[in-house]
């Protein structure tokens, strides 16, 4: 599924965006993952742009706080047309929010 809020801007320079939503998550919307994340993949599929994340990791948070949130970091630094694919490794707990990647 694409994550793409088509009433707004979700990746410029400082933009944190967020998908909480069933049309925008698809069939990923509340489905059961044990508050576990192991791998996966992101792919830029934008034919302009780069797309560079802060700290070079994604941060997945589950719904109600007592929860940790489930740090991946990537494999690439940055996405484009050339480099359009990266995989979420190194995943892990990250409940200070401390994770370096």
């Amino acid at each position: 599924d694409n994550l793409d809020n088509p009433d707004k801007i979700d990746y410029a320079d400082g933009v944190e965006s967020t998908f909480d939503d069933k049309d925008y998550m698809g069939s990923c919307f509340k489905v059961n993952l044990l508050t576990e994340i192991t791998d996966g993949t992101v792919e830029w599929t934008s034919s302009v742009g780069e797309w560079t994340p802060a700290k070079k990791q994604i941060d997945f948070i589950w719904t109600g706080n007592q929860q940790c949130t489930w740090t991946c970091c990537l494999s690439e630094a940055s996405l484009n047309q050339a480099t359009s694919t990266a995989s979420l490794i190194n995943c892990s707990k990250n409940c200070h929010d401390d994770k370096v990647c």
